[in-house]
């Protein structure tokens, strides 16, 4: 826990605050566009640098890859600063330049999916969240950004996550009906993480 804690720069941060701690020194370096290490954002604008780094890392692929990419990523901020109750939430993304796999996740504290989708329970919420124009928001268009990333990972060797309440969703192959699993120990808020491979097939 110790080392971990020092390599996340905790101990920075309390010699900052004057405060004694015991955490080790650490060697760091820039790993260029394969983190974006965790942040809060309070407004969709505040993505514009993991959104950067999608485009950069899937370049490649294609605009259509990106533009999933984009319309998932900026979907969920929306939901955590629109309806959260919380005015935002935290996002992070990191590369694996091994498996060639890019995993990116969008979470908040707040009233989680079964309040925002109106469902009975957090089993339910995570099956709605994949359907095709399920929001709690009347704009056109609105409500396909997780839709069109759980097809992309079901095609690029991938999954997506949802978490939420009491109840853990895994969509994989594609399908919009996920695996989830009842977990004793409510997670406060929700939060939604995809992993695919960089080389997006047709």
């Amino acid at each position: 826990m110790r080392n971990y804690l020092a390599r996340m720069q905790l101990g920075a941060h309390l010699d900052g605050l004057d405060i004694r701690h015991d955490l080790g020194v650490v060697t760091s370096h820039d790993v260029g566009h394969q983190l974006c290490e965790l942040r809060r954002f309070d407004s969709e604008d505040e993505l514009e640098e993991v959104a950067e780094t999608i485009v950069r890392l899937y370049r490649d692929a294609g605009w259509g890859v990106v533009q999933t990419l984009y319309s998932c990523l900026f979907e969920l901020a929306v939901n955590a600063v629109q309806h959260s109750g919380q005015g935002g939430g935290f996002v992070a993304l990191q590369s694996y330049p091994k498996t060639e796999d890019v995993a990116f996740a969008v979470g908040d504290s707040g009233v989680g999916l079964r309040s925002r989708l109106g469902s009975a329970t957090d089993q339910a919420a995570i099956g709605k969240a994949a359907r095709k124009y399920a929001t709690s928001k009347s704009e056109p268009g609105r409500g396909r950004g997780i839709t069109e990333v759980i097809e992309l990972t079901g095609k690029n060797h991938g999954a997506m996550t949802m978490v939420s309440g009491t109840a853990y969703g895994e969509f994989v192959g594609g399908n919009w009906d996920p695996r989830v699993t009842v977990t004793d120990n409510p997670f406060l808020g929700t939060v939604a993480q995809a992993r695919l491979r960089r080389q997006v097939g047709d």
